[in-house]
């Protein structure tokens, strides 16, 4: 309706032109669509300004006026209504993003204490090893110790036995050698007689 107003608006004829914004007015309060009621209500004071008629002029500049501020009115409740959206989900995300956080650190601090907790079980695991070497090479020291003693001693052994058998030999030697003697001074006395 709006078009055919405009279109007879162009054509000039007054009586299709108001029949057609009439029409579309009607129609425009009917579905609510303020817009479009203030578009045709600018129309009608439009072309009764250009009749002369002041009073039918004034009316639909009044309620021009009252769609406008009607619009503008329903305008600033959404707008309102936006940034209150818009505050409510930033607020939102903020308090998402401190969760996050909140998660992120006790993740952190697990992690962290997991960290502690095997590096610790890693040092006591090697302190054990190392002190299980230092006990193995302590006992291996003891028994080369102990196998050293043991050599020393069949060594010593071996060598009493060699002396004990170098005085048997000297001994008998020596045995021999008086007997000799003993012979020999006989024998002298025999001559000697």
């Amino acid at each position: 309706y709006r078009m055919f107003a405009i279109y007879y608006i162009a054509k000039g004829n007054k009586a299709k032109t108001f029949e057609f914004l009439y029409k579309g007015y009607r129609l425009a309060a009917e579905i609510g669509n303020k817009s479009l009621q203030a578009n045709l209500v600018e129309k009608l004071f439009s072309e009764y300004q250009k009749l002369h008629e002041p009073d039918s002029a004034l009316k639909y500049h009044i309620l021009l006026k009252s769609l406008e501020t009607e619009l503008n009115s329903s305008e600033t409740q959404r707008e309102l209504a936006r940034i209150e959206l818009t505050a409510k989900f930033r607020e939102r995300e903020q308090l998402r993003e401190l969760e996050q956080k909140k998660t992120e650190t006790r993740y952190l601090l697990v992690g962290l204490g997991l960290l502690v907790t095997v590096s610790i079980l890693g040092l006591l695991f090697l302190l054990s090893n190392n002190r299980l070497k230092r006990i193995r090479l302590q006992k291996d020291v003891i028994d080369l110790e102990s196998k050293n003693l043991s050599l020393e001693k069949s060594a010593l052994q071996k060598e009493l036995e060699m002396r004990n058998k170098e005085l048997t030999t000297n001994v008998m030697y020596l045995v021999q050698k008086n007997e000799y003697l003993t012979e020999i001074a006989e024998q002298l006395k025999s001559i000697k007689q």
